[in-house]
């Protein structure tokens, strides 16, 4: 073969796998360009104000305008909201990745449970766990009982009807240290805590989250370090403590078992303090309001539960694990405030590898999300009454459907579900067994909020029941 035919051939298979080359990529960029579609808007935000204003209308509209799934374009980033099919569903929560912006580890904490990946989040489960055996979850019950009855005595003394957030913000928030740090905080201290809390946790929403001077996340991390001088105060009278038996989550989780003998670092048990903080009280004390809302705008729901309380409980008995197992139509109750104001409003990860859905074409590392309100229209239809019977099997006793997400997708599925769902659940059900069996109440006004935590925010009088 002469030198020419060889040069030829050489030149001719270059050409091919240059334009082999370029087709590919040609063809890669289409596919990242087939991208679900998103609302056109010319504002730098994007869709950020809308999105916000009212979350659950926005998301409900998108999915009627582009019949299924879309993305949505905030500051913080942009977010694939897949239509809640049983295969979506399987999709998003079989992903290990969580889908956080960036800036929320450095903030709710590097190495808390709900931040983690791999085998820091296999470790972080099995640590945190320690505080959430049964034995552990019987032991925060009576201190769950008084903090409600306290509480609650002090609401009837208003002279007028008030905002129940303050109110129940204070009680979840004491309780939650209570339960967590085994400390009954002074008024003052809890009133300073809960504004740092508060601060710390607008963290979340800052568009522009760099820890400098000048910038709001800086105060808002400023506040997250002063809590976290609270809390290093805590774990080191805890290391010196000689306590043989704990008593609460974080003694628990300082107690190391026979496997690992591992008690924690100072950064992760602070981050345990702080990430079980927020989890244990914003997300409750938001479906507690919910729960009165739902309670003033169904009467004979109020009516089928005050039986039921009535006949189970006197108003003073201690409420155990197997008493509180007895309230059926109670714990349905709780479902169904669960299911139409979920306060977690989406489950969110990141696609650990290139995938097509729906006829679109998702990169790696794309953000994904299942809204939990679509669910809820998929499975039961837009705006569905609560109906008890839903929670309930046919001899009334009550249906457990927690750990199925598309019954059930308030508290996450699978190695990601929430870690403290039954200790919330308890005090969801105590705090409501105790204001049908002792107290009558007036909602006065509400509004449904949707940022960052989804609750109806109620203006509410309290007055002992009168039988």
């Amino acid at each position: 073969m002469s030198s020419n035919t060889v040069a030829k051939a050489v030149g001719t298979a270059a050409v091919t796998a240059a334009a082999l080359l370029v087709a590919s990529l040609v063809t890669q960029r289409v596919r990242d360009r087939n991208l679900p579609p998103r609302n056109a808007t010319w504002s730098p935000l994007g869709d950020t104000l809308e999105f916000y204003k009212d979350r659950a209308q926005f998301v409900r509209k998108s999915f009627a305008k582009f019949k299924g799934t879309f993305r949505v374009v905030t500051v913080l980033e942009s977010t694939v909201f897949l239509f809640p099919t049983a295969e979506n569903l399987k999709l998003v929560t079989g992903q290990k990745l969580l889908g956080w912006p960036k800036h929320y580890p450095t903030l709710v904490g590097e190495t808390s449970v709900s931040m983690v990946n791999g085998a820091a989040h296999k470790k972080g489960r099995v640590v945190s766990g320690r505080a959430f055996t049964p034995n552990a979850l019987d032991n925060f019950l009576p201190k769950t009982q008084e903090a409600a009855r306290e509480h609650l005595k002090r609401w009837v003394l208003w002279s007028s009807a008030e905002d129940t957030r303050p109110a129940l913000k204070s009680f979840t928030f004491q309780l939650a240290h209570q339960v967590i740090l085994g400390r009954q905080l002074p008024e003052e201290l809890s009133k300073k805590m809960m504004d740092l809390f508060d601060e710390s946790t607008r963290g979340l929403v800052c568009p522009y989250p760099y820890d400098v001077p000048g910038f709001k996340f800086r105060k808002c991390m400023n506040a997250r370090r002063e809590l976290d001088k609270i809390y290093q105060g805590v774990i080191d009278e805890q290391r010196k403590a000689t306590t043989k038996v704990p008593m609460t989550m974080l003694e628990h989780v300082m107690t190391p078992d026979t496997k690992d003998g591992d008690t924690g670092t100072n950064k992760e048990l602070i981050d345990f303090c702080y990430n079980m903080v927020f989890a244990g009280h914003d997300t409750t004390l938001a479906s507690m309001q919910s729960l009165l809302y739902l309670l003033s705008t169904n009467p004979t729901v109020m009516q089928e539960l005050r039986d039921e309380v009535d006949a189970l409980w006197d108003g003073e008995a201690v409420l155990t694990r197997d008493s509180l197992r007895l309230f059926h139509k109670s714990r349905a109750f709780i479902s169904e405030t669960l299911r139409i104001v979920p306060p977690i409003a989406s489950t969110v990860r990141r696609l650990d590898s290139a995938t097509d859905v729906d006829g679109y074409h998702l990169p790696r590392g794309t953000k994904v999300a299942v809204d939990s309100i679509s669910v809820n229209d998929l499975v039961y239809g837009p705006d569905a009454p609560v109906k008890l019977a839903r929670f309930l099997n046919e001899d009334g006793t009550f249906k457990e459907t927690t750990f199925d997400f598309q019954l059930s997708p308030a508290f996450g599925t699978g190695s990601r579900m929430c870690l403290g769902y039954k200790f919330a659940l308890d005090q969801i059900l105590i705090f409501l067994v105790t204001v049908v069996r002792l107290y009558d109440f007036n909602v006065i006004s509400s509004v449904r909020q949707s940022w960052l935590i989804q609750y109806y925010r109620v203006t509410s009088s309290f007055s002992v029941r009168c039988k």
